[in-house]
């Protein structure tokens, strides 16, 4: 016992003590070196997919990867591929072709029903779709309700933008029936179908939206873009009608790598929001993703009108949810599910 004591004593000298805790390091150090302990690193994250149609409701993704901050995040992209439609978007996530799809909420809502369901982990984008007539049209369509017996164009049956017009034709009293709907495909075969004069109006987006006023091809009277449009239709400004999805066992087996996408669009919003008055330094990042010949004017006219209501958090929000569904919901186009089913709030948070 006086050994034991005089070692205690003497281990509170100064002198004594940074001693022991020198020797305590370098046996940790050479037993972690030798292989024999535990040591934290890093989880390295494989290569990521991601699909979604090209518009700059997606922006922030895009800036996400050019910009390099996903990279940073530890998430490496192997590719980024661009759908012709948002239901070719999600069956790409559904089908394992991508890790995480830019796509419509409605979309997740719907895949409840299946047996690996999509989950909404970021709110994306909010409204942005467009009704656009055609130039020559504009006499006969000057309101919705003149759409009956007119061909519209959709990108494909299902999608976000036939949901959308079906919306629209539900508050205007006409069944779809009552209109011949068809699918164009991807944005570039939109705009070229008004062009054609194959359609006598369509669903747009941006660029799509601006690249028709600026050719003279048609022009929208119903454009969610617009700030305060949103809340005149669905009642309420704040919506989420774009959300990034994964399949909700991918991300129960790999939360690291939705951990890491979060934190990419999160600085990706930032410098957004820096670069709010400089449209032209987000025309960069467009130009090096958008598939065509899409004109500099158009890519300026469409970043201005995204950046006006572009989110500054991906965070996913109730009310939200409720202005992008309960439109749908009402028109008979899709069966309502709880918050709590279709979205994750692990990663970018939850709020009312």
């Amino acid at each position: 016992m006086d050994a034991v004591r005089t070692s205690l004593e003497s281990s509170r000298r100064p002198g004594v003590l940074l001693a022991l805790v020198a020797t305590a390091v370098l046996a940790l150090t050479l037993v972690s070196s030798a292989g024999g302990g535990a040591r934290h690193t890093d989880a390295t994250i494989s290569p990521i997919t991601i699909g979604g149609v090209f518009c700059t409701c997606h922006t922030n993704m895009y800036v996400a990867w050019k910009k390099g901050f996903f990279a940073k995040r530890g998430v490496p992209v192997k590719s980024y591929v661009l759908t012709q439609g948002g239901s070719l978007t999600v069956a790409g996530v559904l089908g394992g072709q991508f890790d995480f799809g830019a796509t419509t909420l409605e979309a997740v809502v719907r895949s409840q029903s299946l047996s690996t369901p999509l989950k909404a982990i970021a709110n994306v984008y909010p409204e942005f779709w467009a009704l656009t007539i055609r130039s020559d049209q504009r006499s006969t369509i000057r309101k919705i309700s003149d759409l009956k017996g007119k061909t519209v164009g959709v990108s494909t049956i299902g999608s976000g933008s036939w949901a959308f017009l079906v919306v629209m034709l539900a508050k205007s009293g006409i069944n779809p029936s009552e209109v011949n709907i068809v699918q164009l495909g991807g944005l570039s075969n939109i705009v070229a179908a008004l062009r054609a004069k194959r359609v006598d109006a369509s669903v747009t987006w941006e660029p799509g939206t601006s690249a028709a006023r600026r050719g003279g091809l048609g022009a929208a009277i119903v454009n969610l873009q617009i700030p305060g449009v949103s809340g005149k239709v669905f009642g309420s400004n704040v919506s989420m009608s774009q959300v990034l999805a994964a399949r909700g066992d991918t991300l129960n087996k790999n939360p690291a790598a939705a951990t890491a996408v979060i934190a990419a669009i999160r600085d990706a919003d930032n410098w957004l929001l820096a670069n709010k008055k400089k449209p032209a330094e987000v025309v960069k990042i467009l130009k090096s993703v958008a598939p065509g010949t899409i004109s500099t004017g158009t890519l300026l006219d469409a970043a201005k009108a995204t950046l006006k209501v572009q989110p500054t958090s991906p965070r996913l929000s109730r009310e939200g949810y409720d202005t992008s569904t309960k439109a749908l919901v009402q028109s008979g186009s899709l069966r309502a599910q709880p918050f709590e089913n279709v979205v994750d709030c692990r990663f970018a948070g939850c709020g009312p």
